[in-house]
């Protein structure tokens, strides 16, 4: 993508493949991301199953007062996985978002944390709203309203059998391992300062006794996942 950006003088390509994302594109996963109550579940769902997506995508959602972040991290072996990946994985959230809760959906803001590019042009055409580069995280903020409005035509048995059907074809994949888990967790909560371990155990849905043991069968523990993060 880059190369290709460079040799279209800088062109958003991460913006363009990323606004004809459809869901269809998350695979056999998408049977049952159509079938849930409202966003929030929809991305729970989402980070859940992220391992049928792919190991390189984690979503968390970090909440403050009345608004929430939706957040992307990308797992990458460079530090800087670049911009257009990013831009892919943004304007996919957004699909789903808009999926949920319609197609004139808009978010309060949209987080980059790179520099703007010569021309935000395609930005602005695809996500219609606030753009803040040079963030200290990539991601969207939305209304806690807008994450569990509820959806009209949600049907929780077909939600039953689209999960039941889903677990049945996936036994056989791997989640993402425990410490890996915490790992993403914590690098997109640490910018907030809400990294504590009672707060990246809330976020995995964990007690902290419950996270604690999960780390120590990986043989290692939360404190050195988090210096590991913050030396990174």
């Amino acid at each position: 993508l880059t190369l290709s950006s460079e040799q279209t003088r800088g062109a958003s390509l991460g913006m363009l493949m990323g606004s004809s994302w459809r869901l269809s594109d998350f695979g056999k996963l998408s049977l049952l991301l159509q079938h849930q109550a409202n966003l929030a579940s929809l991305l729970q769902t989402l980070k859940a199953y992220s391992h049928l997506v792919g190991t390189t995508l984690a979503v968390e959602i970090v909440t403050h007062k009345q608004l929430s972040i939706i957040q992307l991290h990308l797992n990458s072996e460079s530090e800087n996985p670049g911009r257009h990946r990013i831009e892919v994985g943004i304007t996919a959230l957004l699909c789903l978002c808009r999926h949920q809760l319609g197609k004139d959906w808009k978010p309060i803001s949209t987080h980059f944390s790179h520099a703007a590019p010569n021309s935000t042009h395609t930005y602005r055409r695809v996500i219609d709203s606030e753009i803040i580069f040079g963030s200290n995280f990539d991601g969207i903020v939305v209304n806690n309203h807008d994450l569990y409005l509820p959806k009209p035509e949600y049907d929780s048995r077909m939600e039953e059998h689209a999960r039941a059907v889903m677990d049945h074809h996936v036994v056989n994949s791997s989640p993402m391992p425990m410490d890996r888990q915490v790992r993403d967790t914590i690098q997109s909560l640490l910018p907030h300062g809400r990294h504590s371990i009672s707060q990246v155990a809330s976020a995995l849905g964990y007690s902290i006794r419950s996270l604690q043991r999960q780390l120590e069968s990986n043989n290692t523990n939360f404190q050195k996942t988090l210096d590991e993060v913050r030396t990174k």
